[in-house]
């Protein structure tokens, strides 16, 4: 009752024998058709371009990087070494910022009555680096110019009564800008 499967295996290894692999190319001898394998497609090669696009543009951004004077990459939260804000609302609002950047590192505190919002420590500073990196102003930049930055920056109302600002910049210039609303 016992059957061999050697006949069996016999007609397997001529069918498979038929085709062959040539130079990344399949041949059925039985069809005569060609079969590309590993050939990319228009996805793969538009996808490697644009990758290489990216690198190019990151590379050149890499290099057009802004080094301070200490050596290191000037970004939003080290363009200033210290920044200390207060805008005064009426009914006694305020909304301030206390932010140092020391060698022993970084402290940040943001203050906001108008919005009922404290902020210390890692969620001050991942909130200033949205609001510093729209802040372009330096020591010789006109005192308009930087209200106008500093309400955009932190989406403050312009009928404050009372703006203090001290800034010292990484040249290591200290500036005090106050400006009473009558």
């Amino acid at each position: 009752m016992r059957k061999s499967i050697f006949p069996f295996l016999f007609i397997l290894v001529p069918l498979f024998g038929c085709n062959s692999v040539d130079g990344g190319k399949a041949t059925n001898l039985e069809t005569n058709s060609n079969l590309t394998i590993n050939e990319p497609t228009v996805e793969q090669t538009i996808t490697q371009e644009d990758t290489e696009a990216v690198n190019n543009q990151h590379a050149n951004e890499r290099a057009t990087v802004e080094i301070g004077q200490n050596g290191e990459e000037v970004t939003a939260l080290n363009l200033y070494r210290n920044f200390e804000l207060d805008v005064e609302y009426a009914n006694d609002i305020s909304f301030e910022v206390d932010y140092d950047n020391t060698e022993s590192g970084m402290t940040a505190v943001i203050e906001d009555e108008v919005n009922n919002l404290f902020l210390s420590g890692d969620e001050a500073k991942n909130s200033l680096i949205k609001n510093f990196e729209l802040l372009t102003f330096d020591e010789n930049t006109e005192e308009s110019e930087i209200v106008t930055q500093i309400l955009t920056a932190f989406n403050l109302n312009e009928d404050f009564t009372q703006m203090e600002l001290e800034v010292r910049y990484n040249s290591g210039t200290v500036k005090e800008y106050k400006l009473p609303i009558n």
